[in-house]
């Protein structure tokens, strides 16, 4: 295994995951009214790949809710659930 990219992986995706909460404290989910389709799927990737469980976990119901208010794709959060974010 290449050790050092893993390494270099996981900072990188430590870093993106607390810009993410900065801007979750700010602002909430970069949504789609708000700020876009394109700005709301880099969160959903930067939520992804994030190394934090717990934060994964919170953010569920917080996008259910935007998911049934139509503010984020309800069939793009179901796949991702189904592919990773899911207990």
């Amino acid at each position: 295994t290449d050790t050092a990219g893993l390494l270099r992986m996981n900072r990188g995706d430590s870093a993106r995951t607390a810009r993410l909460q900065e801007i979750l404290g700010q602002w909430g989910w970069p949504d789609g009214s708000r700020a876009g389709e394109t700005a709301s799927g880099a969160a959903f990737l930067v939520l992804q790949h994030s190394p934090s469980d717990a934060f994964q976990q919170r953010m569920l119901p917080v996008l259910d809710t935007l998911a049934r208010a139509g503010e984020v794709s309800a069939p793009d959060l179901a796949w991702k659930v189904c592919i990773g974010l899911a207990p």
